[in-house]
């Protein structure tokens, strides 16, 4: 189980980040970027999936600089604000500083031998630079079919509706 962090980004802002460090032998390290509704609880749920399948996970709460802890629902008034800030008041320039920030966190700590993935939502994949990150286009409608070395148990082989469409783990 993950817990919200702070961490001091390129332009010297400290944003809060989920943080779910992996479970059991690291695998590697992978940023799980929010969409326009903050960092939620499904959002928060997937880090800690992915963590226990071994990956270590940040995800930054991208609008922390303009509404500290914003989490909005998908319609209303927060919808409404999720739309102002991604398409007025948040600069798309610094929401992939802040993912390479968490990259390079993530890095630091990264066996020699370990992949790293970046799932980008609502972004621009060609835009973020990695030092031997892969990274891949996040797309909401495909299940993503999941096999695990023991060959069976939890969810070995079964294709989840989750957000994590395109990555073969």
């Amino acid at each position: 189980m993950g817990e919200m962090i702070r961490m001091t980004m390129d332009d010297g802002a400290e944003i809060a980040v989920y943080h779910a460090p992996a479970e059991g032998e690291r695998r590697g390290g992978l940023v799980l970027v929010q969409e326009i509704f903050g960092v939620t609880d499904h959002i928060r749920e997937l880090c800690d999936e992915y963590a226990a399948d071994g990956y270590e996970v940040l995800s930054p709460a991208l609008f922390d600089r303009e509404h500290p802890g914003f989490e909005s629902d998908y319609s209303g008034p927060q919808f409404e604000r999720a739309v102002q800030l991604a398409r007025e008041l948040h600069p798309f320039e610094q929401s992939l500083k802040d993912a390479q920030t968490c990259i390079d966190a993530l890095s630091t700590d990264q066996p020699r031998s370990g992949r790293r993935f970046v799932l980008l939502r609502q972004t621009r994949p060609d835009d973020v630079q990695g030092r031997g990150a892969e990274v891949r286009r996040h797309c909401p409608f495909r299940p993503l079919r999941r096999r695990h070395s023991d060959g069976g148990g939890r969810g070995a082989d079964r294709a989840r509706s989750s957000d994590r469409a395109n990555l073969r783990l």
